[in-house]
C-alpha cells in the first residue's frame, strides 16, 4: 500500500485583499447584522446565517417547513475553530431564521470550546517579563499580596495585612513602596483607587470632595500637611 501526500494546487481561493473585505463581511454579521444578539464581550466571531425554505415530499412548500444554519469561525482576530450549525425546523414553526435558532446554538458550542481549548495570548506576563503597561493602583498590602500569589506574579517590597502600598513595575517585578502615615498628617494617596484613597482620607479626619474617576492624579493638600479641625481635601481622579 502506497500513501500520497495532499498536493497544493493554490496556496489562497482568492487575493489578500479579498479575504480581508470577507473577513470584514463575515465580522460584520455579528456586530451589526442578522446575529448582533448573539455577541459576547468575552470574545470575537464571525460567521454567516442562513434561512431557507425547503420542499416536503410530495407536500412541497405547504408546511413551510424551513432550514436555519450558521457558519462561523472563533475568535475572530485568531481563528482556531469553525462550526457549522443547520437545523431543520417543525412545520409552521414561530422561529426560524438563522441568526435565532441556529445561531444560538453555534454561540454555545463557541463558549464551551472557548472556555476550556482555545489557546488565548497572556495578558498579564510575557516572555520578557511583565506588561510595564498594566493599570497599577496603590492600595492595601494584604489585597495586592493576594493578587499577586493567585496570578503568580513576583514582587519585591513588604506586604503584611496592615500596610498600604504605592505599586510600580520595576526589573520584570513588581515594586511596592510602603505609604507614609503619620498620625495628625495628611496620607500622600496620589496613584490610589477611590476605595483605597477614601479610607485613609476618612480615617485620617478629613472630609474628601471627589473629582473625576479612576485613579487618583492630584489632592489639594499634599501628603504630610498637618490635618486642621473638620478640614477639606479635594481629590481629583484620572
Amino acid at each position: 500500500m502506497k500513501n500520497f501526500a495532499p498536493t497544493v494546487v493554490m496556496d489562497s481561493i482568492c487575493s489578500s485583499k479579498t479575504l480581508t473585505a470577507l473577513r470584514d463581511m463575515l465580522e460584520g454579521v455579528v456586530l451589526n447584522g442578522t446575529a448582533a444578539k448573539l455577541q459576547t464581550p468575552y470574545y470575537r466571531f464571525a460567521g454567516k446565517t442562513g434561512t431557507a425554505l425547503i420542499a416536503d415530499g410530495k407536500r412541497g412548500y405547504a408546511d413551510k417547513i424551513y432550514q436555519s444554519s450558521f457558519a462561523g469561525y472563533f475568535p475572530a482576530d485568531d481563528p482556531q475553530y469553525t462550526c457549522v450549525v443547520v437545523i431543520r425546523n417543525k412545520p409552521h414553526a414561530a422561529k426560524f431564521y438563522g441568526g435565532s435558532v441556529a445561531g444560538p446554538v453555534f454561540r454555545e458550542v463557541a463558549d464551551k470550546l472557548y472556555a476550556m481549548a482555545v489557546k488565548k495570548p497572556r495578558q498579564i506576563a510575557g516572555a520578557g517579563g511583565l506588561d510595564s503597561m498594566m493599570a497599577m493602583k496603590g492600595g492595601k498590602g494584604s489585597e495586592w499580596k493576594s493578587v499577586a500569589a493567585a496570578l503568580g506574579l513576583p514582587y519585591s517590597g513588604n506586604l503584611t495585612s496592615s500596610n498600604w502600598v504605592m505599586a510600580d513595575v520595576k526589573g520584570n517585578k513588581l515594586a511596592f513602596e510602603p505609604v507614609k502615615q503619620q498620625s495628625g498628617t495628611v496620607p500622600d494617596v496620589k496613584g490610589m483607587g477611590l476605595k483605597d484613597a477614601l479610607y485613609l482620607l476618612e480615617n485620617a479626619g478629613l472630609r474628601v470632595v471627589i473629582r473625576g474617576a479612576g485613579k487618583v492624579a492630584n489632592q489639594s493638600l499634599a501628603g504630610g500637611t498637618q490635618i486642621g479641625k473638620e478640614q477639606t481635601i479635594i481629590i481629583e481622579l484620572s
